[in-house]
């Protein structure tokens, strides 16, 4: 046996995390692990379980003990079948079959041996002789065309169906693996100037990943990564090439790719698209990717999606055309794909205010609220306060009231500031806004009277909730703990059974811990015995972290004996819960 390092069960926990390693136990102890081997320094087998293929498993091993581990599995390596696979080399060794190490063994056998090994091997995996003429085209330099059903075919090879593959991500990751690989021969083709065969595998890659994408599992994205990526090479081809035939080809291919994006709602497969499109394309090929874009471009008013989609459109047709559209032209083209930012620029740079105006009121609230800013920009104070004003008065869009304030503050009014504030903290009472409240009427030098005012209304409308979160702004500690019980006596169930150190409680009851203890001490019991009553190991650490708490304040007040009593009441009251007194004991509370 190839001398490799002997392991522990402790020194196998020590690198996985408690519940892989529990997994994987279980998996090594019902014989998961098929065809062990030792391969130089690698351990490596078949580890079966719930999926119908088994996941390919090997960790490298060194004198110091695990250098690395990797399975075909989703998580890669952090995984249970590589602590299945570690568990079968810590207690049965001699179980591992040890094998020369593959490129060493091959490379002993003559030429006509491995010619018939690969025929065998083809023979066995039809879909590997599209693997062995893509390795004849990376080995080959500057060669003959590559034919784009060649890189096609591989594709189809390296990507399982969504529908049909049950281990989505293993299937994922090793055809994503595989496709790097073809644009990594892109680039190696277009280093070495061969334009024509990196221009056939980028334009192939992004096609036929674009067209069968739906077909794919991609949570991670990683698809959309390749397809931008080969966006990105045929930028590089764009900015070298010079046979107009060509050119056009990679301006296609490139327009496919932002066509595809953006009709998918923008995932990013484009992001390297526009910039070389623009940059590298003479004013003739911008002409034409302008038509394209004019004819590819979506109805206004279908839906969301296709409104951005229009957007979208919009705006890459006034980068194309930048140079070239007079501004009736420009216009236009901004009313009808909805480019509202670039349309009111052009309309108040061309001192057309009342257009700008007519425009902006056809806006939902957020466009007019995001473009009122345009009109101050270009000195149109008042008719921006005009027009958020009137909206707002419409509306219960908080945006437009928090615009109009902030415009107030800007202009040093703090009196209207604070008028606006104060509807906004009505509409939606929270500290936040009660702080804007009190900084603004402070400001103006009438804060006693809206400070009453403002208590007396949340009092009359029983919003208690509001009321303690105010005075704990204020530190008002006693005013806090009253609404606080207010509140409490008409709830029947309102805390989480899992403690939460920012909530309402905890916050008040934090607050009293130094001036009202017997008051926080009540407070976090009342948050304790909510956890206990969620039955759960989890709200049980959570009533152990609030008991903590109590504990300190007990030691605070020198009231150690009181503690003890307290915390032996509490474990004596829920004796029957062994998981509780277990938590505890971890805790330490005694």
């Amino acid at each position: 046996m190839t001398d490799l390092p002997k392991l522990t069960e402790k020194s196998v926990q020590s690198r996985f995390d408690s519940g892989s390693f529990s997994r994987g136990r279980r998996y090594y102890h019902n014989g998961y692990i098929q065809r062990p081997k030792a391969q130089g320094a690698m351990l490596k087998a078949d580890c079966y379980g719930s999926a119908p293929v088994p996941y390919r498993v090997q960790v490298e091993l060194d004198e110091a003990g695990i250098v690395s581990a990797d399975c075909s599995c989703p998580l890669g390596g952090n995984c249970k079948h590589c602590v299945a696979l570690l568990l079968t080399w810590v207690h049965e060794p001699k179980e591992f079959a040890e094998v020369e190490e593959l490129a060493s063994a091959l490379a002993e056998w003559d030429k006509n041996n491995l010619i018939a090994l690969i025929q065998k091997m083809v023979d066995r995996h039809p879909d590997l002789e599209s693997l062995i003429e893509l390795q004849q085209v990376r080995m080959g330099g500057q060669s003959k065309p590559i034919s784009a059903d060649l890189i096609m075919r591989q594709i189809d090879n390296a990507m399982p169906d969504y529908d049909d593959s049950y281990d989505y991500g293993y299937g994922g990751y090793a055809g994503e693996s595989e496709i790097y690989g073809i644009l990594r021969t892109g680039e190696q083709h277009a280093a070495a100037n061969d334009w024509i065969n990196a221009i056939t595998i980028y334009k192939s890659v992004a096609q036929r990943l674009c067209s069968n994408y739906e077909s794919y599992y991609d949570e991670e994205g990683e698809i959309v990564g390749l397809i931008d990526t080969a966006g990105e090479g045929l930028g590089t081809c764009l900015a070298n090439v010079t046979n107009a035939k060509l050119r056009e080809q990679i301006l296609e291919s490139m327009f496919e790719i932002w066509k595809w994006d953006t009709k998918m709602g923008g995932y990013g497969a484009a992001d390297s698209i526009p910039g070389p499109l623009l940059e590298h394309s003479n004013s003739e090929e911008k002409a034409l990717i302008a038509e394209w874009v004019r004819d590819n471009m979506p109805s206004p008013g279908q839906d969301r999606l296709s409104d951005w989609n229009l957007r979208q459109h919009g705006g890459f047709l006034l980068q194309l055309e930048a140079d070239t559209l007079d501004d009736e032209t420009f216009i236009e083209t901004c009313r009808r794909t909805g480019r509202h930012e670039e349309l009111l620029d052009r309309l108040l740079s061309l001192k057309r205010l009342d257009e700008a105006v007519t425009h902006v009121q056809t806006m939902g609230d957020y466009d007019l609220v995001s473009n009122a800013d345009r009109f101050v920009q270009y000195g149109h104070d008042t008719v921006a306060w005009e027009l958020v004003a009137e909206r707002a008065e419409q509306s219960r869009d908080s945006r437009l009231n928090q615009w109009l304030k902030e415009q107030a503050k800007g202009k040093g009014d703090a009196s209207t500031a604070l008028g606006i504030a104060q509807s906004i903290f009505w509409n939606r009472p929270s500290a936040a806004e009660y702080q804007e409240i009190k900084s603004l009427a402070e400001e103006v030098g009438n804060w006693p009277t809206v400070h009453g005012q403002t208590v007396e209304r949340l009092t009359n409308e029983s919003k208690y909730h509001t009321l303690t979160e105010i005075y704990l702004v204020d530190g008002d500690v006693d005013s806090a703990l009253k609404s606080l019980q207010q509140m409490g006596q008409n709830r029947s169930r309102i805390y989480s059974s899992y403690f939460n150190p920012t909530s309402l409680h905890a916050k008040v009851a934090d607050a009293a811990k130094e001036s009202h203890p017997e008051a926080a001490i009540r407070i976090y019991l009342e948050l304790a015995e909510e956890s206990i009553a969620g039955k759960n190991r989890k709200y049980y650490a959570s009533a152990a972290s609030v008991l903590l708490i109590v504990r300190s304040i007990y030691q605070s007040q020198g009231q150690t004996d009181a503690w003890r009593e307290q915390i032996a009441q509490i474990r004596s009251q829920y004796r029957t819960l062994p998981a509780m007194q277990d938590e505890f004991n971890k805790a330490g509370l005694e």
